[in-house]
């Protein structure tokens, strides 16, 4: 059986004059229950929370409207790389959002419900944020967390409606423990048909459906923050109906499709500025592909894609190609290389 969870508590803090931007606060909070027979444990009914005073983010809006997302794999790659490129006309970043590659969504069997799974590298980056992902944000870049699959029979296109919710509120206590922007869902390594015969609970036949109902879960659990979407495995069907009467437009943030695939949104609702087409593989660092970059804007989409980042000067043609084709305007890298620096 389950154990029995509460609904998620959220705690505003508005800051007032005495607060500094930048400098952390101690915030003690102790909880209490108006409930009859509703009680709070006595070992864990205090805490005390440190906040930090950000103040206003910069923004990474650059004239044509498009965001480009640029995917980082950080099992090899430091994050932080994508600090040194902006664009030279504008002074932007030349990326907007960085996904950090990946999460994974695993099972627990004992309890017969998904979780978010860290490896050792996505753990590392999460526990030092003020080093790798609070650089990025005070730039107005936006980072986000990618969740795979990982090689077994659960995935992100297979929960039941009850067990996304439960994912989701999952997702929405990571985002908020880490400081980050939101998340990013990857349909790949999930071995859905192998285990069709003995479905776990919390489980479903798989399909664009059920993928469906966990992006709108995770949306309602975060309404405040990014839901986007790699376009591949079940999503390659299209979200075609309303969940709970919402379009898929209308809980998907972005969504972007494959290295050299070029095609119209396929999700009910989403619009072209949410789309992105010929994402740009930066793995060997040299290949780009200039008529597609220009197919994407001229298509009136407005995201541009761009994976797995990696250190130094390598990559210089194909982001000068975003910035050229999508941008009207030149990429610049300030000469910093950033080595993964643990291990």
């Amino acid at each position: 059986p389950r154990s029995p969870r509460s609904e998620l508590l959220r705690v505003s803090v508005r800051p007032d004059e005495a607060m500094s931007e930048g400098k952390s606060y101690a915030l003690p909070l102790r909880l209490s229950s108006p409930t009859e027979g509703v009680t709070v444990s006595s070992t864990e009914g205090s805490y005390i929370f440190w906040v930090q005073v950000r103040g206003e983010r910069p923004s990474t809006q650059k004239s044509t409207g498009f965001i480009t997302v640029c995917y980082v794999e950080v099992n090899e790659n430091n994050p932080l790389n994508a600090l040194e490129w902006s664009c030279k006309a504008s002074g932007k970043p030349l990326f907007d959002i960085v996904n950090i590659f990946a999460a994974n969504i695993n099972y627990d069997a004992a309890s017969g419900r998904a979780y978010v799974h860290f490896n050792d590298n996505v753990a590392h980056l999460l526990a030092n944020r003020d080093k790798y992902i609070a650089p990025l944000q005070a730039l107005g870049i936006r980072v986000c967390l990618t969740i795979l699959g990982n090689h077994d029979r659960i995935g992100v296109a297979n929960l039941s409606a009850e067990g996304a919710r439960e994912f989701a509120r999952e997702l929405r206590v990571v985002v908020d423990t880490y400081g980050l922007d939101g998340v990013d869902f990857d349909d790949e390594y999930s071995q859905y048909e192998a285990h069709l015969s003995q479905l776990w609970p919390g489980c479903v036949t798989y399909g664009p459906g059920p993928y469906a109902r966990l992006l709108y879960e995770v949306k309602m659990a975060m309404p405040d923050k990014l839901v986007q979407l790699y376009q591949i495995g079940q999503a390659n069907y299209g979200f075609k109906s309303a969940v709970e009467g919402v379009r898929p437009g209308d809980f998907i943030d972005y969504a972007y499709c494959d290295y050299d695939v070029l095609m119209s949104p396929p999700h009910l609702g989403l619009s072209r500025s949410q789309w992105g087409e010929a994402s740009l593989d930066m793995t060997y660092g040299s290949e780009s592909n200039p008529a597609n970059l220009r197919t994407n804007r001229s298509s009136g989409n407005g995201v541009q894609m761009v994976y797995n980042l990696k250190p130094g000067n390598s990559q210089f043609t194909p982001l000068n190609d975003v910035a050229k084709y999508i941008y009207d305007d030149e990429a610049v890298w300030s000469g910093v290389r950033h080595e993964k620096d643990w291990k």
